[in-house]
Parts: structure tokens; C-alpha cells; sequence
């Protein structure tokens, strides 16, 4: 990391009350709504699932339709799949992360 992103990671923080070391990282604190997501579909997945096109390993599920698809690390099945359908929020079988 450079002095220039750790300047910018520092105002982007300052701006929101925060202070870190970008040398050592910081916490990703989750939030409790989304305004992207007003219902939480109820599917049933495997985390075994593949990828619907490729069928590579690597995969995310789309938080507004279900489809499961390869990250952008990967084929980039989900990233097309998104900026396609302007579906903005999936869920990562990797980390269970949403983005």
C-alpha cells in the first residue's frame, strides 16, 4: 500500500469518525439492514453448488434472484450476471460475505 491510498483510506475514515493503523488493517463491522435487500428470499443451497455456466467451484449466489454463479476471480459469471439484471447483492460461498 502506498502513501497515497493509506492518505486516502485515512480522510475516508476521518470523515466517518474512525481512526486506524492502515498498516495493520481494520475490522469490517457488518451491518443489521441492507437497503439494497428488503426480504430475505428462503432458498435451499448447497455449499457444494457450481457455477450454472461454467461449473467452476468458485461461487456466489445473487441475493435478489438466486442464480449461483462464478466470482469475478474466476469466469465472472456473477459480475456479468449483475450488471445485466442490476442485481447488486450476492453472497459469497467462500467467505459468506455479502457484497
Amino acid at each position: 500500500m502506498d502513501e497515497a491510498d493509506k492518505a486516502a483510506i485515512a480522510a475516508a475514515l476521518q470523515e466517518l469518525g474512525e481512526e486506524i493503523d492502515p498498516d495493520a488493517g481494520f475490522t469490517v463491522v457488518p451491518l443489521t439492514e441492507c437497503p439494497h435487500v428488503t426480504e430475505l428470499p428462503a432458498w435451499e443451497i448447497s455449499m457444494k453448488a457450481r457455477c450454472s455456466v461454467c461449473k467452476e467451484d468458485e461461487v456466489w449466489i445473487c441475493g435478489t434472484c438466486g442464480q449461483i454463479l462464478c466470482s469475478r476471480y474466476k469466469n465472472q459469471h456473477m459480475l456479468a450476471h449483475a450488471e445485466e439484471h442490476n442485481h447488486s447483492v450476492g453472497l459469497s460461498f467462500s467467505d459468506l460475505s455479502f457484497w
